[in-house]
């Protein structure tokens, strides 16, 4: 008896440290809503973006349960560190932009409160804008920040 309980033991053991091994293919999620309710929840337009090792993608609001031009607040939730995070006055993540921020993940994994983008252009490039969060591109040309969200471009690391 004590001899399969070991053998039981040990499978369990195995099992889990091949589970503990195995890479994961997410590298987070970052979730975007139109506004943030009195009591710190997300409000409105509202949807969340999974973030995959490995690639550069960008996200037309327009496609997304947010819809262009409504969004002003996002979160990161257990984003790799090293992740670039655009976000876009232009459908298309172009060059031709009215503003762009960029933001980097600087620590392991990095999960933040809600942010607000238009606050953004309040800070400087290199400045901390939340804890683990960077901001290393700042543009603004003119127009509104404030609900004018209409692409987010992600580039994830390839590995964790």
């Amino acid at each position: 008896m004590n001899r399969y309980c070991m053998v039981a033991l040990l499978s369990g053991i195995y099992v889990g440290v091949g589970q503990a091994a195995s890479a994961p293919s997410s590298a987070g999620t970052i979730q975007l809503a139109e506004i943030i309710e009195p009591s710190g929840l997300p409000g409105g337009k509202q949807c969340t973006i999974s973030v995959e090792l490995g690639e550069s993608k960008p996200f037309k609001m327009a496609d997304t349960t947010c819809k262009n031009d409504t969004i002003t607040f996002f979160k990161f939730n257990n984003i790799l560190s090293t992740s670039t995070v655009l976000f876009n006055s232009e459908e298309d993540c172009g060059a031709t932009d009215d503003w762009v921020f960029i933001v980097k993940a600087i620590k392991q994994p990095t999960t933040t409160g809600w942010l607000s983008i238009p606050e953004l252009d309040g800070h400087r490039e290199g400045d901390i804008v939340a804890p683990g969060l960077e901001l290393v591109k700042h543009y603004n040309d003119h127009g509104n920040i404030k609900g004018k969200l209409s692409c987010v471009r992600i580039t994830a690391p390839y590995k964790p």
